[in-house]
């Protein structure tokens, strides 16, 4: 039993052995696979002299601060923190090379010239400039977002590094408020062109309601000032019209509930208007009419009936009653029953 046990001992401690030394290779792995970057802002905290003295880089509560754009870019500018946000301003922009040497040590060249730079850790490095260690902390401060308003203003060379007076705002109240005043513009602009259109709309449609008064005016100004005997041809050329030989069988065509091609439409338009002068022209200065509506009109100047309406457009009964009452409050203005148009239309 007492060998049983000491081996089962053994083997737990070989697996515990195993296990631990997995372990430490894959976070070794881990950590050489991790490749330190300068991407990213950064804040000067410090730089050592030769002769060892510290000197903290913040000046009347200014921070020297770096923007680092894919290893190869460097944009240096100032950052001041006050209590409406952080103001920036840009200095100099320029190329930088970033060179792994690999067992952790680096070289940093600014313009060509070399430099050694370490990591102390992900949040600091210290690069020697002849001499002068300066010390490097993130700047976690700086939104991703903000950076790249910063790198976008100093590439599009909307800054002045001799103006000492130029800042770049980095203030979530400024933005708020840009925010609110674009927003607000957008609703000035919408609702003066929402006033323009209804001004416009209201204009038209008076102008329109004139122009059919105008219309409507006419009309019933011809049907009373229209002579005797002008009158009674009229009627003699209708009373031959509805006896031809044409209106029997296209009556009959109609009331069999056969469809009318385009070419039929077409003749019956060309033989109507001449027994009702005017009468197409009458109708569309009054109001633009679509297809259907034009052939309800025809087929009422024809006396047919609203059932053999429906059969010949393939329409029910109660869609034609309402294109005709459409029709009526389309030209009058009003609401009117679909007889009204109907009455209105064997007038024109």
């Amino acid at each position: 039993m007492r060998k049983i046990g000491h081996r089962i001992l053994v083997a737990s401690t070989l697996v515990w052995m195993s296990l631990s030394f997995c372990l430490l290779m894959s976070c070794s792995k881990m950590k050489e696979k991790r490749e330190n970057t300068l991407q990213g802002a950064w804040i000067l905290k410090q730089y050592v002299s030769p002769e060892g003295y510290v000197f903290p880089r913040k000046e009347d509560g200014k921070m020297q601060c770096r923007i680092y754009n894919n290893d190869s870019i460097c944009y240096e500018c100032e950052m001041m923190s006050s209590i409406s946000g952080s103001f920036i301003r840009p200095n100099d922009k320029f190329g930088i090379t970033f060179i792994n040497k690999g067992g952790g040590e680096y070289l940093y060249l600014e313009e060509g010239d070399p430099h050694p730079l370490q990591f102390e850790n992900d949040t600091t490095i210290v690069i020697q400039f002849y001499g002068r260690k300066y010390t490097w902390v993130r700047a976690s401060q700086m939104s991703e977002n903000e950076q790249k308003d910063i790198i976008s203003m100093m590439d599009n060379e909307e800054w002045d590094a001799e103006n000492e007076m130029q800042k770049y705002v980095l203030s979530v109240t400024e933005r708020k408020l840009k925010t609110v005043e674009h927003a607000f513009s957008y609703t000035i602009i919408f609702v003066v062109l929402l006033a323009f259109f209804i001004i416009y709309y209201i204009l038209r449609t008076r102008k329109r309601n004139r122009h059919l008064k105008q219309q409507l005016a006419q009309i019933m100004e011809m049907r009373t000032q229209r002579l005797l005997p002008v009158q009674k041809a009229l009627e003699e050329v209708e009373h031959e019209f509805l006896y031809s030989d044409y209106y029997i069988n296209l009556r009959k065509q109609i009331a069999s509930g056969a469809t009318l091609s385009q070419e039929e439409w077409d003749e019956l338009e060309q033989r109507i208007n001449p027994v009702y002068p005017g009468f197409t022209n009458k109708l569309f200065n009054l109001c633009p009419l679509s297809v259907l509506e034009y052939h309800v009109c025809l087929l009422i100047k024809l006396h047919v009936p609203p059932t053999e309406m429906a059969s010949i457009l393939c329409k029910d009964k109660s869609s034609i009653s309402a294109i005709r009452s459409r029709l009526y409050k389309k030209v009058f203005q009003q609401k009117g029953s679909s007889k009204l148009w109907d009455e209105f239309v064997l007038s024109l």
